[in-house]
């Protein structure tokens, strides 16, 4: 014990202080008020970033909100080729097939809760809502939606209304889509499979001056695979009518604090087994939207930031159905058929004041 008290005492005369708890460490100077509406500003100290907990960005560890941030390369070591295959590795999410309906949608239930088209759910892409107006769902829209134009998908867990307003009950999922940062040039992506899948993607984007551009294209489509059905709700066999056609475009530009995005996506499809579970060879699945958006992000102050967009979209939901097939129904020979159908569009302002 004397011995080690002696060193103790010899390295204190050795070294009487220790400059390093002496210097002083010189404050780093805030950003320019503008980086503050750019998410690589966040990036680039560090963590996760995520936009949809407050409609700005923000590190994760500092959001108000229980989330999961996915990005592009985890979703790329996954090996997911669809959003629903992103999903499926979210603490508390299921992935379930239709239980009501033939017509071959999926759905998504969170924690427990799920309903057909997953009204409760708010789905979002780059921040812009896009549930339907008429039923209140997107996934049975977007669960197929490919994952090469996606940089990040954030899913926020539990009731977000008072900052999203309607469907954010139990959930809301924003995708985060590529923009100049992600893409610089021109990259294609084809490929094939079985029941004559055919993919093909395209991004672009470029940097001039000040001035971004970045889009993309991409087309999905799949012949059906006629699974057998030994018997349907009517007794009858048959195969199932699961092909697809799938279209999707997107194109992004920001100048400054000024930003515009819009997306067109049309979807067709057949019905699976059909709408009351009875097979049929006359039914379609069609769903389609366009959308646009404008905003300006920027800052009063070092804690004041605020964010004006105006946005539109127009959808169009068309599904021809044959819900029993020829002869099945008495009083109906040419079978019994349904046409649901609805045009809905949105125009709407937003300012938002955020402080830190």
């Amino acid at each position: 014990m004397r011995q080690l008290r002696s060193c103790f005492f010899a390295l204190l005369i050795l070294f009487p202080t220790a400059p390093a708890f002496s210097e002083v460490i010189p404050e780093s100077e805030p950003p320019d008020f503008p980086d503050f509406g750019d998410e690589t500003f966040y990036e680039g100290i560090g963590g996760d970033v995520i936009i949809s907990a407050t409609k700005m960005p923000k590190r994760l560890v500092t959001a108000p909100a229980i989330a999961t941030v996915i990005y592009a390369d985890q979703i790329r070591n996954l090996g997911a080729r669809t959003l629903a295959d992103v999903l499926k590795i979210v603490p508390g999410v299921v992935i379930v097939a239709s239980k009501d309906l033939g017509i071959g949608v999926n759905g998504i239930e969170v924690r427990g809760v799920g309903t057909f088209l997953s009204e409760k759910i708010l789905f979002m892409i780059d921040g812009l809502r896009v549930n339907n107006l008429n039923s209140g769902g997107a996934t049975v829209y977007y669960y197929d939606m490919t994952v090469e134009n996606i940089k990040r998908v954030e899913f926020i867990r539990g009731p977000g209304s008072a900052l999203h307003g309607a469907n954010a009950f139990v959930a809301s999922i924003n995708v985060v889509t590529k923009g100049v940062d992600e893409i610089d040039g021109l990259e294609l992506l084809q490929g094939g499979g079985s029941f004559g899948s055919k993919h093909l993607n395209l991004l672009f984007g470029r940097k001039i001056s000040k001035l971004k551009i970045a889009g993309f294209f991409d087309y999905l489509g799949n012949n059906a695979s006629e699974l057998p059905v030994d018997s349907d709700v009517t007794g009858m066999s048959g195969h199932t009518d699961d092909w697809r056609r799938r279209v999707d475009f997107g194109l992004k530009a920001s100048y400054g604090g000024f930003s515009f995005n819009s997306r067109y996506t049309k979807r067709k499809a057949g019905t699976f087994i059909g709408v009351a579970n009875a097979l049929n060879d006359d039914s379609l699945f069609e769903f389609g939207i366009v959308f646009g958006e404008l905003k300006y992000q920027g800052a009063i102050n070092d804690r004041w930031h605020f964010l004006a967009k105006v946005y539109a979209d127009r959808s169009i939901y068309n599904s021809p159905w044959e819900i029993f097939s020829e002869g099945v129904i008495k009083g109906f020979p040419d079978g019994m058929l349904g046409h649901p159908a609805a045009k809905m569009k949105t125009l709407g302002v937003e300012i938002q004041f955020d402080v830190d």
